[in-house]
Order: structure tokens, then C-alpha cells, then sequence
């Protein structure tokens, strides 16, 4: 008999059947936990001074800290650990969307029919991310983040086992995905509307937040080095 797409194998004494969506939600929450653990390593690294040297900063190459110290971790202003929360968030969602749309005022819901594509779709952005994100660790930074390797190994099986490569691959979940969501727009349009204005107001709230930290990190820097200035001239004058 042919496998249903609906189920994943593993071979382990050969009695092991387990569904496909099961396998991705358990694998989504270890992503989701994970990226927890980021966040509290970024916040720790970036704006606790007293903070002890994290699990994952081993030596100069290995070092989870020092990655959450550089520009890298952080797209738009936000944290990649923020993304990473809320990819493997809306991946669950996408898990349960079923029941979800049974909600009377969540029936907007309905626009993803085929939500398979869209984990499959999400899953190979999210591992070109990952692998693009992995290239600059290595070559550019010059160090590696365990956990942060760790997240785009999941993100490779969620692509992998969401995705039917029986008809086409990914080709079809992009293609079904980009579908589903026109008409979507198309059905939902000021559902849509309202959702990427309250988006775009986040993301420019949180790049506000970032320049202003930035500007701040500025001043005191030069503000530090005028201290330094003014100390060498006294001592100038002084010996002089």
C-alpha cells in the first residue's frame, strides 16, 4: 500500500509511525524554546554588565556571546531571536489552523486552505536565511553560534518533512502558498490592510527604539573620549 503524504516514517525497529505534523510541532517547539534561550542570551550579552559568560561561549570561535554582541543578530532593529519566535510561532499556528478557523471571529483564518505550503514555503526561506546567516558567522564574524547552528538544522527539517517532493517539491508549496495568499488579499482586504499597517508600525517603533539607543551609545562614547581629551591636557598642563 502507498504512504499517505500525511505520514512521516521512522524506522526504528520498523513500528514507528508518526504523523507529519506531529513530528513538525514537536520540532517547532524545541525551535521556539530555543530561540527563548537566544533572546535571554542577547539581552544578557547586550544590556547586563554583571552577566555571567553563557553555556554556549566556549572559546573565540565558539562564542554565542560575542555573535549577540555584533550587528548579525539583530534584522531591522530586532533581535533574530524575535524572528526565530515568531516563525516557529506561526508554523504551531499553521499546525492548528483547522481548529482556529472554526472560531466565528477568527474565520479570516480560512485563507490558509493548504497550510502544508506554507510551512514547506516558510521552511525553505527560513533555511536560505539560515544558510546565508551561517556563510557570515563563519567568514565574516569568525565565530559560530551552537544554538543558533542549532535553529537552522531545524529550520532544514521542517522544509524537509513538510514538503511533498512527490509533486514538484517546493515548487509547488511556493506556488500554492503565493496562490492561497492573493486571494486571501483579494477575499480579506482590510483584514490585510489593518494587519500590515499595525506591522509596519511595530518594525518602525522598533527601529526607532534601536536608533535611539544607538545615537545614545554615540554621545556617551564621545562624551567619554572628550573626558579623556580634557584629562590629557591637564596632565599636559601640569607637566608643562
Amino acid at each position: 500500500m502507498k504512504k499517505s503524504f500525511d505520514t512521516f516514517i521512522i524506522d526504528k525497529n520498523g513500528v514507528f509511525i508518526v504523523k507529519k505534523k506531529i513530528l513538525i510541532g514537536i520540532i517547532a517547539l524545541i525551535g521556539f524554546i530555543t530561540t527563548i534561550k537566544l533572546a535571554i542570551i542577547y539581552y544578557e550579552s547586550n544590556y547586563n554588565p554583571y552577566a555571567l559568560s553563557s553555556f554556549c561561549s566556549i572559546n573565540d570561535f565558539v562564542d554565542c556571546d560575542g555573535i549577540a554582541k555584533t550587528t548579525a543578530s539583530q534584522f531591522l532593529g530586532i533581535p533574530l531571536a524575535y524572528w526565530g519566535m515568531g516563525f516557529y510561532l506561526f508554523v504551531l499556528m499553521l499546525l492548528f489552523i483547522d481548529k482556529i478557523k472554526q472560531i466565528k471571529f477568527l474565520s479570516f483564518f480560512d485563507v490558509f486552505e493548504r497550510p502544508m505550503f506554507y510551512i514547506s514555503a516558510l521552511g525553505l526561506i527560513s533555511f536560505v536565511v539560515s544558510v546565508l546567516l551561517a556563510l557570515k558567522s563563519v567568514f565574516i564574524l569568525h565565530k559560530i553560534c551552537i544554538l543558533c547552528f542549532f535553529t537552522y538544522i531545524l529550520n532544514a527539517l521542517i522544509a524537509l518533512i513538510s514538503t511533498d517532493f512527490e509533486n514538484n517539491g517546493f515548487i509547488t508549496s511556493i506556488k500554492c502558498s503565493f496562490e492561497d495568499f492573493i486571494q486571501g488579499v483579494k477575499k480579506y482586504t482590510l483584514h490585510f490592510i489593518i494587519a500590515l499597517l499595525l506591522a509596519c508600525s511595530f518594525l518602525t517603533y522598533m527601529i526607532l527604539v534601536y536608533l535611539e539607543f544607538f545615537l545614545a551609545m554615540v554621545f556617551h562614547s564621545f562624551y567619554l573620549c572628550c573626558i579623556q581629551i580634557m584629562r590629557v591636557q591637564c596632565a599636559l598642563h601640569i607637566i608643562l
